[in-house]
């Protein structure tokens, strides 16, 4: 009996999209892990100092900011699966290194000693938020090229299950991970999750990349076209509006919960 090339097309574009969805989730999963590892980090390293330790996380949001906008038009110039996957090549590296700074210092003499600093700890994070900037749109639209138009709803509808599992998921697996192992091997986790994500982009194709004309004129006059559109399209407008509310507001209440949970709760990262 003759297999039907149909079903045989749309199992090869199930596999391209399970892969990425299934990386998506290793992405957020690190995403969380190193915020909620850097926070509790930069507390022992500070003696308990709100201010830094809420600065040193959410300074990972400055780069979003100033390059995500121009992510998005560069994410219609390059490889999407190639740039997704030297980024998190590069973000693996730099965690490791640090793990290695972490090893190197002894967080529980007081003062900490070794090689460790404050500084380091701001670096590390604005390298992640950068690399954040980058890929966070370049990921999306590379979702959108694993599954034909007709699928595009079911597939963001899944896709969306990433961010609040791995903000669940990786934080509680973090914080009992600090109390009984320390906190280098989250940062190897971490590193792991980003090598994760490369290995299953591998076999991945993008078989619904849509040729653009984003080469043939300057990514200037492409943000301005961009930003034209968004303004002139209410529905997206105010999506974009509704999105950004509750991410202002209460997004940053997780940069100081490790010092709301000393000083309030009296409890430690378990």
């Amino acid at each position: 009996m003759a297999s039907d090339p149909t079903k045989d097309d749309h199992s090869v574009e199930n596999t391209d999209f399970r892969l990425v969805w299934i990386g998506n989730f290793f992405a957020a999963g690190a995403q969380w892990l190193q915020v909620l590892t850097v926070g509790w980090l930069v507390l022992a390293l500070t003696d308990n100092n709100a201010l830094l330790t809420g600065s040193a996380v959410g300074i990972r949001t400055l780069p979003v900011l100033i390059i995500g906008p121009r992510a998005g038009v560069l994410a219609d110039r390059v490889d999407r699966r190639k740039l997704i996957m030297v980024t998190q090549t590069g973000m693996a590296v730099a965690a490791v290194i640090f793990a290695f700074l972490v090893i190197a210092s002894d967080l529980d003499s007081g003062p900490v000693s070794g090689p460790l600093r404050v500084w380091h700890a701001f670096l590390y994070m604005v390298v992640a938020g950068v690399a954040h900037a980058l890929i966070q749109p370049v990921r999306q639209a590379m979702l959108a090229n694993t599954v034909p138009r007709e699928s595009l709803t079911s597939a963001f509808a899944l896709n969306a299950m990433t961010f609040p599992i791995s903000r669940i998921v990786a934080p509680a697996l973090g914080g009992l991970t600090i109390a009984l192992l320390g906190f280098k091997v989250n940062f190897f986790l971490e590193a792991a999750a980003y090598v994760a994500m490369v290995l299953l982009l591998l076999p991945v194709k993008l078989r619904y990349r849509e040729q653009t004309q984003g080469r043939h004129s300057s990514m200037l006059a492409e943000l301005r076209e961009g930003l034209s559109y968004v303004w002139t399209r209410r529905v997206i407008l105010q999506n974009i509006v509704v999105v950004m509310i509750p991410n202002r507001v209460s997004q940053p209440l997780t940069f100081v919960l490790p010092i709301f949970t000393v000083e309030v709760l009296h409890r430690g990262a378990g």
